[in-house]
């Protein structure tokens, strides 16, 4: 089974501000367009990333003022990017090299979209589901690569069907018992 490119996983839909932004304005775009992470741009290019983690475990949880806190001040950078031509496979390898959750996606320098550990594991699945093996009477288990573990987030190269989502196998006796 060839391997999907990032570009057919990613979104396209990139919210972006600048580092001198206050993180009250940052917060709001949050919420206005209903993402979980602004790009930080110098220009077009990513200096960086706030994420709502950033948000609570640096703002909030050290009683700071969002309107006196700039983007630059609490952005992670540098921030780590992925060619729209890369596989997906590739990304989450990515990501866990470098324990993010999204990566900008890039094409020829210049920004087109970002992704994140869930748009991975949805685009594997459309690939297996689109994929027919060529045995009847399969079992639960799809060896067919690395994916992420749709209870736990985490990268795995073994995942079965249990309940209608893929699991690790350390997660397959929580789906079980929920009836995920």
């Amino acid at each position: 089974m060839p391997e999907m490119p990032v570009r057919e996983a990613m979104k396209s839909d990139i919210i972006t501000a600048s580092g001198d932004e206050t993180m009250d304005k940052i917060a709001r775009l949050m919420t206005q367009w209903k993402v979980a992470a602004v790009i930080i741009t110098d220009g077009k290019k990513p200096i960086g990333l706030i994420t709502e983690k950033d948000i609570i475990r640096e703002l909030v949880a050290k009683d700071g003022s969002p309107s006196k806190i700039k983007a630059e001040e609490l952005m992670s950078s540098p921030v780590q990017t992925i060619s729209a031509d890369e596989s997906i496979s590739d990304a989450l390898d990515k990501m866990m090299e470098y324990d993010v959750s999204r990566l900008p996606v890039t094409d020829s320098g210049d920004m087109v979209g970002i992704v994140s550990k869930p748009d991975l594991s949805e685009a594997k699945e459309r690939s297996l589901d689109a994929y027919e093996p060529f045995e009847e009477g399969g079992t639960e288990e799809f060896p067919y690569g690395p994916a992420i573990c749709e209870i736990c987030g985490q990268h795995n190269t073994h995942l079965r069907l249990v309940n209608g989502r893929y699991v690790c196998d350390d997660c397959a006796n929580i789906a079980e018992m929920d009836g995920f």
